[in-house]
């Protein structure tokens, strides 16, 4: 067998049949199922995101019926507006059981807070400061809700030790009246 010109063509061009399919046309599939292989990853790796996000909600409605209790709850320690000033009368006891001399009291306007309000009450106490301490730690235990966001102490200089005046603001939070009445 003579192997001439044409029969080297043919056999290049046989060999050349393979590169010209995989430079023509397999390659650009092959990028093109790697392109689809990395979107299904970046799929899942959304999904696994989703997932988690969808825990988390489930979650969420567990949390928000927690609050929604809280809520219920801290309500219920809200007098109508008409009791604030029997919290008053409470604290006004309190100063005098812990033998302190309430001075001043002056009211200032309410302070409307949306589905609150809160009542400033100036106060000026005069007493021993371990009476205050202890005023202080019943105040905190009322089944109101109510803050002392102001406090100012001075010393009294007197025989007695131990004396002391404080000018205080005192919030009273309570649920305005709408409508006649609770919301």
């Amino acid at each position: 067998m003579r192997i001439g010109m044409r029969e080297i063509v043919f056999f290049l061009l046989l060999a050349a049949l393979p590169v010209g399919l995989y430079y023509g046309e397999f390659k650009n599939r092959l990028e093109t199922m790697d392109q689809m292989a990395q979107a299904r990853e970046q799929r899942e790796a959304r999904l696994v995101q989703v997932e988690a996000a969808m825990a988390h909600y489930a979650d969420l409605g567990e949390e928000a019926e927690r609050l929604a209790g809280a809520i219920a709850i801290f309500e219920q320690k809200l007098p109508e507006e008409k009791e604030v000033e029997v919290v008053l009368g409470k604290v006004w006891e309190l100063a005098i059981q812990h033998r302190l001399k309430p001075k001043n009291v002056r009211t200032a306007p309410n302070v409307n807070e949306g589905r609150f309000s809160k009542q400033p009450i100036h106060m000026t106490i005069v007493g021993d400061f371990l009476g205050f301490y202890d005023f202080l730690k019943e105040l905190e235990k009322l089944d109101r809700v109510t803050q002392l966001n102001v406090m100012k102490l001075k010393k009294i200089v007197a025989e007695e030790e131990g004396l002391m005046q404080a000018d205080v603001v005192l919030n009273i939070y309570f649920e305005p009246r709408r409508n006649g009445g609770r919301s």
